[in-house]
């Protein structure tokens, strides 16, 4: 049996795929709301594929928000001392990163990364991105 929520379609034992939520185009990656479904998910994939390192589930946790948050678009980030911030995103070819990058001052631009993020939903997480790193 599904339920429905709002906005979202049934739910079934599988991980919905769901278009992407609005995000704020600038915000810090950490800060957005992990919900229970996306914990599930990552505490559920860390399991299946035996990652136990504490910054290796961070890593986890955080494509999956990726995917939860921006999925099936391309998204400029930065890394920051606080974190990945979220500069921009959208969709492939429609200009709104490119003017994004624009805005950027040299040195954040040189700094600035596109990730192409894979829609929520799907069992693969891209390691395009470079959040695993030796602190």
């Amino acid at each position: 049996m599904s339920r429905r929520v709002e906005n979202e379609e049934p739910v079934t034992g599988e991980r919905r795929r769901l278009p992407p939520r609005r995000s704020p185009p600038d915000c810090l990656l950490d800060e957005l709301p992990t919900p229970p479904e996306l914990q599930h998910a990552a505490e559920a994939y860390c399991t299946r594929e035996g990652i136990r390192r504490k910054r290796h589930k961070r890593w986890v946790e955080q494509q999956l928000k990726l995917q939860f948050y921006y999925g099936g678009q391309n998204v400029v980030c930065v890394d920051t001392r606080e974190g990945r911030r979220i500069i921009a995103h959208g969709t492939p070819g429609s200009g709104e990163l490119r003017a994004a990058l624009e805005r950027l001052g040299p040195q954040e631009r040189a700094r600035a990364v596109v990730i192409p993020v894979e829609s929520w939903g799907d069992e693969t997480i891209s390691t395009s991105s470079t959040f695993l790193r030796d602190a």
